[in-house]
């Protein structure tokens, strides 16, 4: 049916920008969206039609728009209960239907959604079970601060201040319990070490020249072979050494 057109009545482009001062960011629908549900054969968009200029042009009434999303709302709801949309609480999806779309076992959607403390925002039966609904807006922010969070530098700076004063609580913890212990603290163990075992080759020969009674020419060549093992020990004392500073691991170099 085509109306004249009514000055009081909204442009496409001044829908489009209603809907999301009003509504807010999950009701951000392009031009394209609009005028196609506004050209339905069934269940259209309330709206008066011009044929002037080369496309036709739409105008709505924003009380037929509210009134129209919620019955639309209720429609996808029926016919499709895992989906639901609504001015209050904006899209609304199951975690079944959102494991699909990610390609992952519930099981492990909803672990995930409880790490980042994403909790139901409505609870219904439907098809004779109670199935939990999740804000869609909710899972992206928490996915976006859960990867943002792989990169700590690109926060701002009250989040990136927040994050690394948290990072420092569960080192101390770590400290608290000697799961972690300082560089400096390993470096002296170290140190310790060498020096013990130093201490120990320089006995070896004369505790065995006491015991056995070695030739002079045996006690050097003992000596020498002794010689020989703390230079390959030294080796690699100093490599550990290397891995402590730079940090690595010994098991992962």
């Amino acid at each position: 049916m085509i109306e004249p057109e009514s000055q009081a009545r909204l442009t496409t482009q001044e829908l489009q920008a209603r809907l999301v001062t009003e509504l807010g960011e999950d009701y951000r629908f392009t031009p394209r969206t609009i005028q196609a549900w506004a050209a339905r054969s069934e269940y259209a968009l309330p709206s008066t039609r011009s044929n002037t200029g080369p496309r036709a042009q739409y105008r709505f009434d924003w009380d037929e728009v509210l009134e129209w999303l919620e019955r639309e709302a209720d429609r996808q709801e029926s016919a499709n209960p895992e989906f639901l949309s609504t001015a209050a609480t904006g899209i609304q999806v199951t975690a079944r239907a959102l494991s699909r779309e990610l390609e992952m076992s519930p099981e492990t959607l909803l672990a995930r959604l409880r790490d980042w403390n994403v909790r139901p925002v409505d609870r219904r039966t439907v098809q004779g079970g109670a199935v939990d609904y999740y804000r869609l807006r909710h899972i992206l922010d928490a996915l976006t601060a859960s990867q943002r969070a792989e990169d700590p530098d690109s926060l701002p700076a009250a989040e990136r201040d927040a994050y690394y004063r948290s990072e420092q609580r569960k080192d101390d913890l770590r400290k608290s319990r000697r799961e972690l212990i300082e560089v400096d603290e390993a470096r002296m163990l170290l140190a310790e070490i060498v020096e013990v075992r130093s201490n120990f080759y320089a006995l070896i020969p004369d505790r065995l020249h006491r015991l056995v009674g070695l030739t002079a020419e045996a006690l050097v060549r003992l000596e020498s072979e002794i010689d020989k093992l703390r230079a390959e020990e030294a080796a690699v004392l100093e490599d550990l050494r290397q891995r402590l500073e730079s940090g690595i691991p010994a098991a992962a170099a």
